[in-house]
Parts: C-alpha cells; sequence; structure tokens
C-alpha cells in the first residue's frame, strides 16, 4: 500500500495565470488588423470629442530636436521628447477615466458608454502606426508609454508637471524643446505644474524597429492631411461637442500662446451664425441619450437644426448648409428593438440621425457611426442624405456589420448584432426618414427659403434605383 506524501502542498490545486505574449507582438498583431489608412486622426477626433473638447488643433512639428542621444544616466528620457514629431491638441482634460482607457490595449472604459463616440473606434493603439513612443500631457501630468520595456510594469511612466526638474535622469530642458511655445505650453506651465487642456506628442519614427518598420516621414504627414481634409467637411455633423478643427504645418506658424492668432493651413468649423443653436440642439440630444441609455423612453424624441460648416484651405472659403434631425425612439416599437434596446451585451441606444444638405444635387449619402465610416461602396447608402445612427460594427470598425449571402437565404439571424442593424434599419432610421420628408413639406410651405426646401423635399421622396440593399427599408 502506498504511503501519503507528507507534503501537503500535493494536495492542493496548482494555478497560474495565462501566458501572454509580449506587448509588442499584441501591438504588432493589432497594426496588422488595422491599416494605416488616415484613420489615425479620427482616433483622436473621437478622443476629444469623448473628452467634451469643442476645439481640436493638429500640428506637425518639423523640427529635429534632441536626435544626439546618449547613453548617460542624464539623458535616460530624452529618446521620448524627440523631433520631428505629430502634436494633437484639444481644450479638454483628463479624468482618471481617461487616464485608466489610454493604457488599454484591447478592453475600454467606454465600451458600454451610450454617448461615447470611442467606442466605435479602433482606438488609441492607432498611433503606435506612427511612433513608439506617444505622449500625453493633461491637466497636472504628463505619461509616456514606452511598449519596448522589458518589464510590463515600467511600460507607462507617468510624472507630475511639477516635478520634472526633480526626477532623477530627467533633464528638463528636453521636455522645454519639444513642448515649449506649443499651443500655450511653457516653462511657467511647468512650474505651474498645470496645462490647461490635452496635449498629444507623437515622435515619429525615423527607423525602422521591432514595433514596426513603417517609417513616417513628412510625405506620409501629408498624406495623413490630405485623409483628414477629403472627409473634414462633414466630420462635426453629428458630433455633440467638437466645433473647430484646425491643421497647422510648420511649428513656427503657431502663435507664441492660446490667445495668439495663429494661422492654420485648414481649418473646419461650425459657423458662428448658428453655433450656438446647434450647441442648445447637441445638449439636448445628449441628455436624451445619457437619461435613456440604458432604459427607454416613453415617448420618441425628435430635434432638428440648421448647421453651417466653414472650411478655409489655403485662404479659400467654403461654406456648407446642412438641416440636422435627430431621434432617440421611445414608446411604440417591435418587441425585437425592445429587447435589443435593453439587452447589456450589445449596450446601443436606438438612435439615429440625418443631415440633409440644403445646396448640393449631386450628393452622395454616407453611412456614419457618429463619424463618417471609411469611405468605400460598402458605406455609401444611394440615399440623398447622410443617415447616423448606432450601429454594430465589424471586428476592424471599418463597416456596418451586415449578413452573409447564406444568412441573407436563411432569412433569420442568430447574430444579435445583425438583427439590431436590421431593427435601427427599418423602425428608427425608416421613421426618421418619413419625419424628414414631413418637415421638409412643412418647411416648403412656410419658408422664405421655399426653393431649397422643395428641392430637399423631392430628392428624399423620389425613387432611388441606386439604393444599397440594406439601405432600401427606409424608403
Amino acid at each position: 500500500m502506498e504511503e501519503e506524501s507528507d507534503d501537503s502542498s500535493d494536495d492542493e490545486v496548482q494555478y497560474s495565470e495565462i501566458l501572454q505574449p509580449p506587448l509588442i507582438n499584441q501591438l504588432k498583431k493589432i497594426l496588422d488588423e488595422y491599416p494605416d489608412d488616415g484613420q489615425i486622426l479620427k482616433e483622436i477626433i473621437q478622443n476629444a470629442e469623448d473628452a467634451e473638447a469643442s476645439l481640436m488643433k493638429v500640428l506637425y512639428d518639423d523640427r529635429k530636436i534632441n536626435q544626439d542621444i546618449s547613453s548617460t544616466k542624464k539623458q535616460h528620457f530624452k529618446k521620448y521628447f524627440k523631433g520631428p514629431a505629430l502634436c494633437i491638441y484639444n481644450n479638454a482634460i483628463f479624468t482618471e477615466s481617461d487616464w485608466q482607457g489610454i493604457r488599454m490595449i484591447y478592453s475600454s472604459v467606454k465600451e458600454f458608454d451610450p454617448v461615447k463616440v470611442g467606442r466605435f473606434g479602433l482606438g488609441f493603439k492607432s498611433v503606435f502606426h506612427i511612433t513608439d513612443y506617444p505622449m500625453i500631457i493633461s491637466g497636472n501630468q504628463l505619461l509616456i508609454l514606452d511598449p519596448h520595456q522589458k518589464r510590463s510594469g515600467r511600460v507607462c511612466m507617468i510624472m507630475k508637471l511639477n516635478k520634472m526638474r526633480k526626477y532623477k535622469r530627467m533633464d528638463v530642458t528636453d521636455c522645454l524643446a519639444a513642448f515649449e511655445g506649443m499651443f500655450g505650453f511653457t516653462t511657467e506651465t511647468i512650474e505651474k505644474g498645470n496645462f490647461q487642456g490635452t496635449l498629444f506628442r507623437f515622435p515619429l519614427r525615423e527607423e525602422k524597429t521591432e514595433l514596426s518598420e513603417n517609417i513616417y516621414d513628412e510625405i506620409k504627414v501629408m498624406d495623413l492631411f490630405k485623409a483628414f481634409k477629403a472627409e473634414a467637411p462633414v466630420e462635426l455633423l453629428f458630433l455633440k461637442c467638437l466645433e473647430r478643427i484646425d491643421l497647422h504645418w510648420k511649428f513656427t506658424d503657431l502663435g507664441r500662446d492660446q490667445d495668439h492668432d495663429d494661422s492654420p493651413v485648414y481649418s473646419v468649423n461650425i459657423s458662428d451664425s448658428c453655433v450656438q443653436n446647434v450647441r442648445e440642439g447637441r445638449n439636448h440630444v445628449m441628455n436624451q441619450l445619457k437619461t435613456y441609455g440604458k432604459k427607454l423612453a416613453n415617448e420618441t424624441f425628435r430635434i432638428n437644426y440648421r448647421m453651417t460648416i466653414e472650411t478655409l484651405d489655403d485662404d479659400n472659403n467654403h461654406t456648407d448648409e446642412w438641416i440636422i434631425f435627430h431621434c432617440v425612439k421611445g414608446g411604440n416599437m417591435s418587441k425585437e428593438l425592445r429587447i435589443l434596446s435593453l439587452d447589456e451585451s450589445l449596450s446601443y441606444s436606438p438612435y439615429a440621425s440625418i443631415a440633409v444638405p440644403m445646396e448640393e444635387d449631386q450628393f452622395k449619402g454616407h453611412v456614419f457611426c457618429l463619424m463618417p465610416l471609411p469611405l468605400t461602396e460598402n458605406s455609401l447608402t444611394g440615399l440623398p442624405v447622410h443617415v447616423n445612427g448606432y450601429f454594430a460594427l465589424s471586428q476592424n470598425r471599418r463597416h456596418v456589420k451586415w449578413p452573409t449571402a447564406d444568412q441573407m437565404k436563411q432569412g433569420t439571424y442568430k447574430d444579435k448584432s445583425l438583427r439590431w442593424n436590421n431593427c435601427l434599419i427599418t423602425e428608427v432610421l425608416a421613421e426618421l426618414y418619413y419625419n424628414v420628408i414631413e418637415e421638409l413639406i412643412e418647411h416648403t410651405i412656410t419658408s422664405d427659403s421655399v426653393c431649397h426646401s422643395y428641392k430637399n423635399y423631392t430628392r428624399l421622396s423620389k425613387d432611388h434605383g441606386t439604393l444599397e440593399e440594406y439601405f432600401r427599408a427606409i424608403v
């Protein structure tokens, strides 16, 4: 007979953590899944919007600074402050939740927030296409991310601004060389220990690294700017906070402080003539979504307002006139939509909106998830309006999730996200589209601007032979 062991540890269940690949490998996989095609600035716009910023500025800082890096202890942090760099400012300040979310790789603190744009996006990790060392200053602290650190506990470096002169191996002149004179950051900012806003800085990758072989130079930054400008006139349509976005090409073009009248090479903004009315309308929508984010309203909420978007490009001014219609469905709805709206695993609100162009005849309607999806044939609707909603998206967040050919033949979908998209189109967007036509008819009768209103009404009410299959249910 076998004797019992005296070693009690043999009787204990053994526990261990799941083995994870190195952080570098995880990031490389993410970058492979999400191509570097101009979406990066959209992700930063989402971050500014979710922080409830009204102003965002983007700068290509072409200065070659902090390049002479040695192995001395005093220059330990110098590589993080190298230039050239892409810099982005917004006039909001990070909350504790924002600081937490920015350090997450796969999950998101915004995932179930009914009013956050970031839940529909690729996320901050997209910036690793540009840089190995993202840096953020907001409020009283600075965060540096270094995925090359061998010890996971040292990847995120958090520093208080008012202690920058005291940190070991930190030469504060490196920091000032990178930031001083940029969007209101001065020596006094460090002394007082507070920056009124948020400033992202991404030193451009100038050579191949273990993380990426993607070298970022001035030409690639120009491509980023071009990609942004192609969609900029519609970026603000369905957002709730941002009112202006500026692009600056060189550091020397900046004003020396936040009050200085600097000169962007490109800007898009909501016109002063309507911005107050737009703010009020946006706030009503935001409050409705916050109030009924995880429950259903007793009745449907609707609101509309005019929006004038101004763009300035190389001293050429252009304006676009829109009417924005919003709808948060409540009260009478199908059992399917009611169940899906309350499903916490989806966490979507039965919300949709439509942007009607006031003057453009040759117009191609696009799909938005608060911001425009990448422009492809799949993101065009065939409608004479832009449509926006809390759509369930594909895994890479680039397309609305639609059923496959086999699923279409079967006629029923087990996937809740497919059923959600179907309900959103057939019940919420279809009802809103009908409401838009009614409003335009009334506007045609009562408004002095009869011509524009009638043109919009006839565009929306006629048969559209080129409608994409999934959007035929709207009309």
